[in-house]
């Protein structure tokens, strides 16, 4: 009797994580933000080698954003990425100076409300101690996260724990669309 109730517990649970997040089932792109030791380079060729989503270089592209934190950091980070990217795409024969994040001309307030409380952009691989998340880029949902401790930076390490998390990742994308 209490075998049964701890498995239809589990069972309720695992079904109400995968259900929750829809979302999840339609993302096909990623991209992936820098993350400290460069652990961001071995996610990517884990998801390209495991076949779990297309990896983009460019945001635009993307559905969904993997990240070593959320909050203001990562919204900074997004932030400044599509201004770049914005600035990259004007169109020819435009005369005008391209706007600068660092200058402040990129517009009135575009990174004024994170500047003094957050320092300079950085990854926040040290700082989460571990944890990944996978956000939606149209909702800023987080729609899967999970936590490895890094214990070791070499590479061994760092490809171990890159394929540990994709392989997680893949086992929730795959829960999504039965």
């Amino acid at each position: 009797m209490k075998r049964a109730i701890v498995a239809c517990t589990a069972a309720l649970l695992a079904t109400m994580s995968f259900a929750s997040q829809p979302e999840l089932a339609s993302v096909r792109k990623v991209y992936v933000l820098p993350m400290a030791t460069g652990l961001d380079q071995y996610v990517a060729q884990q998801l390209v080698a495991q076949g779990v989503l297309e990896v983009v270089t460019d945001l635009a592209q993307a559905d969904a954003i993997l990240s070593d934190q959320v909050g203001p950091r990562l919204e900074r980070q997004v932030l400044v990425l599509e201004h770049l990217a914005g600035r990259r795409r004007r169109p020819e024969g435009t005369s005008e100076a391209p706007a600068t994040v660092e200058s402040g001309s990129a517009g009135p307030g575009l990174l004024s409300r994170f500047e003094d409380d957050l320092g300079p952009l950085t990854t926040g691989f040290g700082r989460t101690r571990g944890n990944v998340f996978l956000v939606s880029r149209t909702t800023g949902t987080v729609l899967w996260s999970t936590y490895r401790r890094l214990h070791r930076t070499t590479p061994d390490a760092l490809h171990s724990m890159a394929r540990e998390i994709v392989g997680q990742l893949k086992k929730a994308v795959r829960s999504t669309k039965r």
